[in-house]
């Protein structure tokens, strides 16, 4: 029974997993940004050797289950044996997994995957014969359940944040706080089986039909969790986003359910039977309850760690918030089973208390607020019962303007414009100095001394910085990678998709190396082979090495190597470079630790210690080009396409939000002496990412002029000119529908984020860190103006329609 039951579980999260592979590889930013460049190993691991994993998992499986195979109506077993091998030879031969997948042949993963789940829990109810008995009832065992489960959470999750931050004076503040809430989730889910018990007791079947109504609410649940949570994190979202959810949550739920009949002991409690396939027998006793609530604190201490080294929109963290409910309370019904039948009244008594004392508390005291709270259940409870966006007319059609612009998908054809900032024209220019770019992937502005007093470990950078201008209030257009990088090249924002064909047409940067007649020596990364023309002229730096081991040390080095045999004279050089130094993925992969023994206090040593590393190796640079006569003679560019959370409230990493740790970055820039002086610099106007190549054709000679309102613009401009107002502009998120807005010449910041359906404003200064204020009425307003006038403004220069999906 252990062993086809283990065998049973892992064939379920085989499938499973393929069924998310598929939903992960319908999304094109997923597939171009994580998949294909292999940045997670256990993922890439799972796709390479799929065949050979469900290989083996099919012949656990059927060798547990032998007597199935020669029994008398064992078609459901070589149903799912000749099923499992049709879908493993279909994904090694036709659609390998690691291979690059439409929408459409993603999903089809996914469906297969859920299919092959229904599958296995039909085989498993195959000999399982239907158990009939009264309905008793089970309201005092059932309240009693719920309220240990909330109990259990409570101080699962309370433990886990003392193990993790450490015991504070507000602890038990805290937990009475978040023990309140989860009397009212623990309330819900009395009413919830209360409802599935009187419901079966009307019907002719009482024991089959509390079954059947559990599997239904179990499959609701999923699909909330998975169809509001899961996959809008991903940018799946509406009707595709409900078909996705409701087929795991039947699938699921019909897994569990089947396991669950099929190891009953006889009970005939249908709504007991559902759940009981997801905690041990031993929940059974007190001792072994006590022992269950253990080891789910270890989980939840192990997925909040987890989630501190890397998450995405907190789906990991809620994903164990929602494991650990629904395991706390298949042991607590479990362990019910001891209890006795009866207790109606009491028990709809003491949740009607339960649920008007919270009620009043709310009213009359203080609703929960969900930034006192530590516990991430609680606070995930508590952030549910806040109010989201402030009612604002047309927010619901504004969000759907978001998402039908954002992450378009693969399959949706959009051809590339022509994006020209300048007449290229004639001979190359008379003076052509050097440059060199590096956007160090993840590059927080505070980890540098420039921007920050209290940094010590960057002395290179530093020195840099008193040769150089620093733009003191710089942001990225996007905040990750994906869009972050073609948006620099482009010159301004472009089209939320990964990517337009023919994209090298909108290279305004890539044109000008051509027309100036540049060596390129560039990193040629996946995003780079997309958005970059041929050219005869360029040679590929960290030729043969994987965009996850990008290393500036290792690039300096090169271009050092290059520079002692080159010719003179010779072109130009261009040379440009996306180091991975500090990326969250890389950090975690070589153990989140410090790489040295210096002391970072009140930094993340991990980030701290690697920024002072690539120091030390940028400080060896600029002194070779010192001693070759080129430091003169060269532009410099330093700076990142997006910084991080390295903590902040919670959150690690980028991609998902629009925090102001994430937007601002720093930008560097050195310029040859005569340049330099020949222009008039504002180094505390709002600079961006995108102002970049604009400001390397003015120092060609070539006069930009923005194509449209959201294209940069040259941060040099003619000594004695007026500056021009600063615009507003508008920031977004690369790979989901998260907009903001920067406001009052970069002083305020405006959020909107359409996935979680919250706003959030900050007022930025001179300090390393932002502040959060309240949204007023004028800042939202002003903010979605913004925003909505520059995603509506892009999608008419890239000729893509506002409302593609309803043909608009």
């Amino acid at each position: 029974m252990i062993a086809s039951g283990l065998t049973y579980f892992v064939g379920v999260c085989f499938w499973a997993f393929t069924a998310l592979y598929g939903v992960l590889a319908s999304q094109a930013f997923i597939q171009e940004q994580f998949l294909t460049p292999r940045l997670f190993a256990p993922v890439a691991a799972f796709a390479d050797l799929h065949g050979a994993i469900g290989m083996f998992v099919l012949a656990a499986w059927a060798a547990t289950r032998r007597s199935n195979f020669s029994q008398p109506g064992s078609r459901s077993a070589w149903s799912v044996t000749i099923a499992w091998l049709a879908v493993t030879a279909l994904f090694t031969i036709a659609m390998p997994l690691p291979g690059r997948h439409t929408t459409a042949s993603a999903l089809l993963i996914a469906v297969a995957g859920m299919s092959m789940i229904l599958l296995l829990a039909l085989a498993e109810l195959q000999a399982t014969a239907e158990r009939q008995g009264d309905a008793p009832d089970r309201s005092r065992a059932d309240l009693i359940a719920c309220l240990l489960a909330a109990i259990g959470v409570t101080i699962v999750h309370g433990g886990t944040a003392v193990a993790l931050d450490g015991p504070s004076l507000t602890v038990a503040g805290e937990m009475l706080q978040s023990l309140r809430l989860h009397l009212l989730l623990g309330s819900v889910a009395f009413l919830a089986l209360a409802a599935i018990r009187g419901g079966a007791a009307l019907m002719s079947r009482p024991s089959l039909s509390e079954t059947v109504l559990s599997v239904v609410v179990l499959a609701a649940v999923l699909t909330m969790f998975m169809s509001t949570v899961l996959l809008p994190s991903i940018s799946i979202r509406g009707p595709l986003a409900l078909v996705l959810g409701l087929g795991f949550g039947v699938a699921l739920a019909g897994a569990a359910a089947a396991r669950g009949a099929g190891s009953s002991d006889g009970s005939s409690d249908g709504v007991v039977q559902t759940i009981r396939s997801l905690s041990p027998k031993v929940a059974g006793h007190w001792w072994g309850l006590v022992l269950w609530t253990v080891c789910l604190l270890a989980l939840a201490v192990s997925v909040a760690l987890a989630s501190r080294a890397m998450d995405w929109n907190f789906v990991l963290l809620r994903s164990g918030v929602a494991l650990s409910w629904l395991l706390a309370l298949s042991a607590a019904l479990t362990f019910s089973q001891r209890l006795p039948d009866g207790g109606a009244r009491t028990s709809f008594a003491i949740v009607a208390l339960l649920l008007g004392g919270h009620i009043g508390l709310q009213s009359a005291v203080a609703p929960v607020q969900a930034a006192s709270l530590r516990d991430a259940s609680g606070k995930w409870l508590a952030e549910m019962l806040e109010s989201g966006v402030q009612s604002t007319e047309g927010v619901q059609e504004f969000v759907t303007l978001l998402h039908s612009q954002t992450n378009i998908p693969r399959d949706k054809k959009v051809s590339a414009v022509d994006v020209d900032l300048a007449t290229l024209s004639g001979d190359p220019a008379a003076a052509r100095p050097h440059v060199f770019v590096f956007v160090v992937d993840s590059l927080r502005r505070d980890y540098l001394a420039p921007y920050n007093p209290a940094v010590t470990f960057t002395p290179a950078i530093e020195e840099l910085a008193r040769d150089s201008l620093v733009f003191r209030n710089a942001f990225t257009q996007y905040g990750a990678t994906g869009l972050s990088v073609p948006s620099i090249w482009v010159g301004g924002s472009i089209l939320h998709k990964q990517y337009v064909s023919s994209f090298p047409r909108m290279n305004a940067l890539a044109k000008l190396l051509a027309h100036e007649q540049y060596d390129e020596w560039i990193s040629m990364d996946r995003i780079m082979e997309v958005i970059l023309p041929p050219s005869a002229n360029r040679a590929a730096l960290d030729n043969g090495v994987p965009v996850k081991n990008y290393r500036l040390c290792g690039t300096l080095a090169e271009i050092r190597s290059r520079l002692v045999d080159r010719p003179d004279p010779a072109p130009p050089i261009f040379a440009s470079s996306l180091p991975q130094d500090v990326h969250v993925s890389v950090v975690n992969r070589e153990g989140a630790r410090s790489i040295d023994d210096h002391d970072y206090a009140g930094f993340y040593a991990p980030v701290a210690s690697r920024v002072r590393r690539l120091d030390q190796c940028l400080a060896e640079f600029v002194g070779d080009l010192k001693t070759r006569g080129l430091y003169e003679n060269s532009i410099i560019v330093l700076t990142s396409d997006h910084g991080d959370s390295l903590g902040e409230n919670g959150r690690m990493g980028h991609a998902y939000s629009l925090h102001p740790e994430i937007v601002r970055v720093p930008l560097i820039i050195h310029v040859p002496p005569a340049l330099r002086s020949a222009w008039a610099w504002d180094e505390a106007r709002p600079a961006f990412t995108t102002d970049i190549t604009p400001t390397i054709y003015q120092l060609l000679g070539h006069e930009p002029a923005a194509p449209a309102p959201f294209f940069g613009e040259s941060l040099a401009r003619r000594a004695g000119a007026p500056a021009p107002a600063a615009k507003a502009r508008m920031l977004a998120a690369s790979y989901g529908a998260v907009y903001g807005a920067l406001l009052d010449d970069g002083k305020r910041y405006y959020v909107f984020d359409a996935i979680s359906m919250r706003e959030m404003a900050f007022e930025i200064g001179d300090a390393p860190s932002a502040r959060e204020v309240a949204v007023t009425p004028d800042v939202q307003q002003r903010g979605l103006k913004v925003i909505r006038e520059a995603v509506e403004g892009i999608g008419t220069f890239y000729r893509f329609p506002m409302y593609p999906d309803s043909g608009s």
